[in-house]
Parts: structure tokens; C-alpha cells; sequence
């Protein structure tokens, strides 16, 4: 991969070429967001938490497709020689001779 930007967010590496997809309400963003947990105590230790900017749930990565724009959030989906992306909805496997 060409140009990617890594950034480290507690120990988790957040890759540029990827976007994210909140588990809680679906929406996609850039970059998770850090907040400290302090859970009513007055000094350490404290929980480091990283989630998605909109409501602070878990995420996963994702890819766009760049036929539809939807987020691809499967292992199942095709990438052409130059660079497109395509999601399962965007295309068909089909054989030769099936057309």
C-alpha cells in the first residue's frame, strides 16, 4: 500500500486507507476518538477507551466500495488492478460459458 498514514491509538494501529463503522448506530468516520474513563476515582488507574466519534461504541474497519460508496465490513469482496473496490452486492462470480 502506497502513501498510508499509520496512527496508534492505545496500542491499536488506525491504517488512513481504511474508514470505520460504528457497531451501535452504523455510521462511518475517519478517525475513532480516545476518552478517559475515570470511574469515580480521584487518581489512577484509569481506563484508556477508544471508540467511534458518535456515540463511543465499538467499531470495525471497512473499506468503500467505490461502485455504491456503502462501507464493506465482509472479507468477501474484489479489488481490480487498479485500485477500485467493489462490495458482494456490486458484483457476480460468474463462469464462463454462464453469461
Amino acid at each position: 500500500m502506497e502513501n498510508n498514514v499509520l496512527l496508534c491509538v492505545q496500542n491499536k494501529v488506525i491504517r488512513s486507507d481504511f474508514m470505520y463503522v460504528c457497531l451501535e448506530c452504523y455510521n462511518t468516520f475517519e478517525t475513532p476518538v480516545e476518552w478517559v474513563e475515570e470511574h469515580g476515582l480521584d487518581t489512577p488507574p484509569y481506563e484508556h477507551l477508544v471508540g467511534s466519534p458518535c456515540c463511543h461504541s465499538a467499531f470495525v474497519e471497512a473499506q468503500m466500495c467505490d461502485c455504491c460508496g456503502h462501507p464493506i465490513t465482509t472479507e468477501s469482496y474484489i479489488i481490480t488492478d487498479d485500485g477500485d473496490r467493489f462490495c458482494e452486492n456490486c458484483f457476480r462470480h460468474i463462469k464462463l460459458g454462464d453469461e
